[in-house]
């Protein structure tokens, strides 16, 4: 797989994942490592059109990515069997990403913790009220996923700022 082809995609064609790809793309994210093994991620499919709609109002700026794209996961985790319940969630979320690329499937990262929506209500909160979502469960992130339908171009290495790394000391 190109890593420097990934781009996040946020238009999608009408075009159906199929059943086959999506789980493909779960079985990565089953997989993900996470701390102490302890696998507390899960995820949350979401393909119905209502509720996607619903989902679009868990942010202040967040478009109708969720009721564009072909299909969402909600990515959460049990709280209460890591303290890195976050960092878990983000290997998962960035498995499923890579692998939905290298399907040609497209992705866009939709940041939900920390966030809040247009009222200033807590992001996570409303996701947990629409889909149900036990209190001990911590809500990272909504990934949408579809056929892309913007063209983007891919990274070139001499894009890349060198400076951010540092050998041994900063």
């Amino acid at each position: 797989m190109n890593f420097l082809a990934r781009r996040t995609i946020r238009e999608y064609t009408e075009e159906v994942v199929s059943e086959e790809k999506i789980q493909e793309i779960l079985k990565v994210a089953l997989f993900a490592p996470s701390s102490r093994n302890k696998r507390g991620v899960e995820f949350i499919v979401v393909r119905d059109k209502k509720t996607a709609a619903k989902l679009t109002e868990c942010k202040k700026i967040i478009q109708n990515m969720p009721l564009e794209a072909d299909f969402s996961v909600v990515v959460i985790a049990d709280k209460t069997l890591s303290d890195t319940w976050i960092e878990n969630s983000s290997v998962a979320l960035t498995l499923m990403q890579l692998k939905a690329w290298d399907m040609g499937i497209g992705s866009c990262w939709m940041q939900v913790r920390g966030r809040v929506d247009k009222n200033g209500i807590d992001s996570e909160e409303v996701i947990k009220r629409i889909l149900e979502i036990p209190e001990k469960y911590g809500v990272l992130a909504l990934m949408t996923f579809g056929y892309p339908k913007e063209k983007k171009e891919g990274y070139e290495f001499s894009e890349v700022n060198n400076d951010r790394i540092h050998y041994e000391k900063y």
